[in-house]
C-alpha cells in the first residue's frame, strides 16, 4: 500500500494503517485529498475497494477465504482460515456466532 504513495511523499505520509495528508494551504489540501481519493479508488484501500460510494472487500480477500478445503486438519490452517474470514467479517452478519465453534477448536483442550 505504501508504494503507491511514494511519489507523493511531500504531502502524504503512511505509517502502518494510518495515512496523513498535509498541505501548506486549503486549495493545495483539496487537491491533495482529491489525488489521494483517486489513488485509493484505483488501488484499493487496506483490502477494500471503494465503488459508487460503497466500500466492498477486494475479490482477492473473498477468493482466499473460499479456496480453503472443506476439511481443515491443522491448527495453523484453521487460524489462517479464521483470519481470512475476520478480514471480511464486517460484510457478514452473525459471522462471529457462525464461527464460534471453529474458535472453540483453537483452544488447548476443545470440547469434543
Amino acid at each position: 500500500m505504501n508504494d503507491i504513495f511514494i511519489p507523493y511523499s511531500q504531502f502524504i505520509i503512511v505509517y502502518i494503517d494510518d495515512i496523513l495528508v498535509f498541505s501548506k494551504n486549503i486549495q493545495d489540501h483539496f487537491n491533495h485529498l482529491n489525488l489521494f481519493k483517486k489513488l485509493i479508488i484505483q488501488n484499493g484501500f487496506l483490502g477494500h475497494n471503494i465503488e459508487k460510494g460503497k466500500i466492498i472487500p477486494i475479490n482477492r480477500s473473498i477468493e482466499f477465504a473460499s479456496k480453503f478445503p472443506d476439511e481443515i486438519l491443522e491448527k495453523q490452517q484453521l487460524q489462517r482460515f479464521l483470519g481470512s474470514l475476520n478480514h471480511i467479517s464486517i460484510y457478514y452478519k452473525n459471522l462471529a456466532s457462525d464461527t464460534a465453534i471453529l474458535y472453540e477448536r483453537l483452544k488447548k483442550n476443545p470440547k469434543p
